[in-house]
């Protein structure tokens, strides 16, 4: 990655173990888990074991969950990195940072919301989490990648000079009981007689970056330096090719 060095200065964390990034981080290290039976669906043979933030959210579409996850995590992250408000004024300037957040989110076709549900989502996130025109806000649904491909995004953005800071974030709930069906359908729960399926659980994070010379004229500290940022798609699952 060339040009300006991108540093992160903010960090925010909601999930099962934690209820910010230091505690997360820490049960993480500690070995800990919250893992729990699932009282909102049933599997024959025994429960679903699963891990959760917020139990009252329940079964919801992880459109509706989204809504609730995202403003503590991303609250966190932009008071570590010392944006108490938006717009931001520069230092030293009369301007005002453009200011650009790529938020990963489940794919659009996964089972559950309808495309009126994500419709909605898309338009609640815009209203609730930002005033009007503050921020510039830009989906990726590309599962896992997600992060990782909003990391690149906002390097690359920083890096042309078209924002001055990004927000990166994803989140997920795969405690949706039209999803969990699926799922189950298709022999991917861990359920009694399948152990190599997987725990579904739900959590949201955010990082906040930055040109190292921004950083320094708002006199925050770098948390850490993204020096590169690699991807590779997998065109064939489970068939390895060298790049």
């Amino acid at each position: 990655m060339r040009g300006e060095a991108i540093v992160v200065t903010g960090i925010g964390m909601r999930t099962a173990v934690g209820q910010h990034a230091q505690q997360s981080c820490a049960s993480v290290r500690a070995g800990l888990n919250r893992f729990m039976i699932w009282p909102h669906f049933g599997v024959d043979g025994g429960g679903l074991t699963a891990s959760w933030t917020r139990p009252d959210l329940g079964e919801r579409a992880w459109s509706e969950k989204l809504v609730e996850l995202l403003p503590q995590p991303l609250t966190e992250a932009l008071w570590s990195a010392r944006l108490f408000d938006l717009p931001i004024n520069l230092p030293h300037s009369r301007s005002e940072a453009r200011v650009q957040m790529f938020l990963g989110t489940p794919p659009l076709d996964r089972p559950g919301p309808s495309p009126e549900e994500l419709q909605e989502f898309t338009e609640t996130l815009k209203e609730d989490l930002f005033q009007e025109g503050a921020v510039r806000l830009e989906f990726i649904h590309m599962e896992h990648a997600s992060g990782l491909v909003g990391v690149a995004r906002a390097c690359e953005v920083l890096q042309q000079g078209s924002a001055d800071i990004c927000f990166v974030g994803a989140a997920d709930s795969l405690l949706d009981s039209v999803l969990l069906q699926s799922l189950l359908e298709a022999g991917r729960l861990k359920v009694p007689g399948v152990s190599s399926g997987i725990i579904p659980g739900e959590a949201a994070a955010f990082l906040v970056l930055e040109r190292e010379s921004m950083a320094r004229r708002r006199g925050v500290s770098a948390r850490l330096r993204i020096d590169a940022v690699g991807g590779w798609r997998e065109t064939i699952p489970g068939h390895h090719k060298a790049p």
